[in-house]
């Protein structure tokens, strides 16, 4: 994800998701979605003036002792029940999951690169208390992707060429967006 492709979707016209930080980038987006509480409740997620859009998350809590699942209580953000997008502990792909859900037919994924190599977001590292990538962790996402990949109702995905991920085509930004 870069500042080059944000103004080329934003010139498209297209409806985008932000996952995380990359809300910074395109702070006008549609959505922002985050999986992880801790993110949203950390200095790196946006106060509600800066983000406008909607604010989604999946995070639950469970009561040990009445075995109660709760959806955790973030203002500002809605919950979505994590049973109905889950799949793997990628925010990129829940979202994409809920779009599809939604009736998205077709989705572009800029900056889900997933590469063992830099270990790292397109934005940078998370402070404290975030977790970081690792690569077992990397792994296990790119492991759901291709397990999403196989599903035959999904959309149609088309990834930018930097991304570790093998399981869908891939294309430029202006290939993508039909630029070119």
């Amino acid at each position: 994800m870069t500042p080059a492709v944000v103004e080329a979707v934003r010139a498209s016209g297209i409806r985008a998701v932000v996952i995380n930080n990359s809300w910074k980038l395109m702070p006008e987006a549609d959505c922002l979605y985050a999986a992880d509480a801790k993110w949203w409740r950390s200095k790196e997620s946006p106060k509600p003036e800066e983000f406008l859009g909607k604010r989604l998350h999946c995070t639950h809590k469970e009561r040990v002792i009445t075995k109660q699942i709760t959806p955790a209580v973030i203002p500002g953000v809605t919950y979505v029940e994590p049973h109905k997008i889950h799949l793997g502990s990628n925010s990129a792909l829940q979202a994409t999951i809920r779009e599809a859900k939604l009736g998205a037919t077709r989705i572009l994924l800029f900056g889900v690169d997933l590469r063992d190599d830099e270990l790292t977001h397109h934005n940078g590292l998370h402070g404290s208390p975030m977790d970081n990538p690792t690569k077992p962790r990397f792994s296990r996402a790119r492991a759901a992707w291709e397990a999403y990949a196989k599903q035959p109702d999904r959309p149609e995905i088309i990834n930018n060429p930097r991304s570790a991920l093998e399981c869908f085509p891939k294309m430029t930004t202006e290939e993508a967006l039909g630029l070119s």
